[in-house]
């Protein structure tokens, strides 16, 4: 650990008196900066590299494990936490769609035998909707003469993963309502 000790040296083939001495030194903090500064590297199990992370939309927040982010140093995976070798903070928006210059940041801040810190960056690209984890419930509504917005808007369960309901207006806009052959049918306001 980092800090102060000392090694006791005796006398030996050369030395005579039986006498021992005790040498101090000191054990320094390593950097947790990539290795242009210390011995600690980044790295992501998500295929790329730490300074280009790009996810997709999942409706929750991401976390350095989210991400994939390991670090180590000289081989020896770090651990993460206040007893460990360094902790994590985040700032930014880490649950929506980003676009630089505001992405979300993860700084790594060194604790106990480490010190420094050092920030990466990823962006949360937009999700299709067509994707196979998103569901949408069939609607059915009766004739009634009056506009169908309203009603297919109020009926509307479109699902996330199985778990988050996606909101009109904010995960999803209404471009046009077509019949079973692709015709528009023409909406009155």
């Amino acid at each position: 650990n980092a800090g102060t000790a000392s090694v006791v040296i005796k006398d030996a083939l050369y030395f005579t008196g039986d006498t021992r001495r005790q040498v101090p030194f000191t054990i320094s903090l390593a950097s947790i900066c990539p290795p242009t500064k210390g011995a600690i590297s980044y790295t992501t199990t998500l295929g790329t590299s730490v300074d280009n992370i790009k996810v997709t939309y999942s409706g929750k927040s991401f976390s350095a494990s989210d991400l994939g982010i390991e670090l180590s140093d000289k081989g020896e995976t770090l651990v993460s936490g206040n007893s460990g070798d360094y902790v994590v903070y985040y700032t930014g928006d880490t649950t929506n769609v980003t676009k630089s210059p505001a992405l979300p940041v993860i700084t790594f801040v060194g604790v106990n035998n480490y010190t420094d810190s050092h920030a990466i960056t990823f962006s949360i690209e937009r999700k299709s909707l067509r994707d196979a984890d998103i569901t949408a419930d069939l609607i059915e509504l009766t004739y009634s003469g009056n506009p169908i917005e309203s009603a297919v808007i109020d009926r509307m369960n479109i699902v996330h993963t199985g778990a988050r309901k996606l909101v009109y207006g904010t995960d999803f806009e209404i471009e046009g309502y077509y019949t079973d052959s692709l015709c528009r049918i023409p909406v009155i306001d």
